[in-house]
């Protein structure tokens, strides 16, 4: 059987980087890609950089020039005819011509389904599938209920399986009528990612520390002054290092900004650090698992921070945050910060301290449930191994 994992929209997320190693790893050790695997790519540079293709097949969708003829009768096919085929059959061309009976493709693209902008490169490859016989599953998924019509519930039957990778997902999918024996709930997969020991930041400098994720897209207004708060509280009250975690470095939406504009801001201090250079997502899991609390609008950074038994804060912007608290809480009250509709800082600090003051007892919890919540990843690959006997 061979493998493909379809649509990595790109490496400089950490996050992408994360469930293509730990997908890679979980089917590895579990023998499902004994032929091999393929990664359908959008930044085929970033991914060499980082190895990956030392451990699969690297393909990159092809790119049309700015007066290719196909990108604009593509366009004009999309927006008045809904015929979105033309421009991503030729955009995916390579990728096709790798696909097998009896393979199975990996959807990776987690939360593709919750943006505005709709996902039809997944349409026309579960389309393309299908009519090859070709098992399709959603993995690692989050879905917005808003955004839901009746060509994404279409797209969805496509999909042999669909893996949810939070509750909220999964019952709003049973909701809308998906098979339940088609529906599984599992958990990300960058749940089992190996961290990385690396000298990017010194231990004694880790231990104890406090470590702040955040995207340049939402670093203003009360956003940024709820962080900034957060850090003068930390530095006036305690000890403690902070610790500035870039988790994506895309210049215009990474988190960049972040970690260079709080940096120069607290570089008198002593005890406010960036991380050098862009250490690769094992290499950040393995900083976030030294931390004493962790605080991360990312979700995979996030993701890190529970897996590691760190104490976490999500500062949330869409339904995948809040799922996975609810699963592993109970609730996502406390633990999460509705980040997207922000309009107070005093939430961030609020949620700060909340966190912060029972870290001993969440870590805690999160040491009793974490084995049985990462079993849902295990038992997801048994179900994927039904696909073909």
């Amino acid at each position: 059987m061979k493998i493909h994992l379809y649509n990595n929209t790109g490496s400089k997320n950490r996050g992408c980087e994360a469930i293509i190693q730990s997908t890679l790893d979980l089917v590895g050790d579990a023998g499902l890609a004994d032929e091999g695997a393929t990664l359908s790519t959008h930044d085929i540079d970033e991914d060499r950089l980082l190895g990956l293709g030392d451990r699969c097949t690297l393909i990159a969708g092809r790119k049309f020039g700015k007066y290719n003829p196909l990108r604009y009768l593509g366009g004009l096919l999309r927006r008045y005819l809904g015929a979105y085929h033309i421009t991503e059959n030729n955009r995916n061309r390579d990728f096709y011509r790798q696909l097998r009976k009896g393979d199975i493709v990996f959807s990776i693209g987690g939360d593709t389904y919750c943006y505005p902008s709709r996902p039809y490169n997944y349409y026309a490859m579960n389309d393309y599938a299908r009519r090859k016989g070709i098992a399709t599953i959603f993995w690692n998924c989050s879905i917005e209920p808003k955004l839901i019509d009746a060509k994404m519930l279409r797209d969805f039957d496509n999909y042999r399986y669909i893996f949810a990778r939070e509750s909220l997902t999964y019952e709003l999918l049973l909701a809308r009528g998906y098979p339940k024996d088609r529906l599984v709930l599992s958990a990300d997969s960058a749940f089992l990612l190996e961290p990385r020991p690396n000298q990017i930041v010194e231990e004694k400098t880790l231990l104890g520390a406090i470590g702040i994720n955040c995207s340049n897209a939402f670093l203003k207004g009360p956003r940024r002054e709820g962080i900034v708060e957060v850090i003068d509280w930390i530095l006036d009250n305690t000890e403690r290092h902070v610790i500035l975690v870039a988790h994506v470095y895309n210049d215009a939406t990474g988190d960049n900004v972040f970690v260079e504009e709080l940096a120069d801001k607290y570089a008198a201090s002593g005890r406010v650090h960036k991380i050098a250079g862009r250490p690769t997502c094992r290499e950040v899991k393995y900083i976030i698992s030294k931390l004493e609390m962790f605080i991360s609008c990312r979700t995979h950074a996030t993701i890190a921070g529970y897996s590691s038994l760190v104490p976490t804060l999500a500062l949330g912007y869409s339904i995948k945050s809040k799922g996975i608290a609810k699963d592993l809480f109970g609730d996502d009250r406390g633990y999460v910060v509705d980040f997207a509709n922000l309009t107070d800082k005093g939430d961030i600090v609020k949620g700060f301290h909340f966190i912060y003051e029972n870290r001993e007892r969440i870590r805690a919890h999160l040491k009793d449930i974490m084995p049985k919540y990462q079993q849902r990843v295990i038992d997801a690959l048994e179900v994927i191994r039904k696909i073909h006997g």
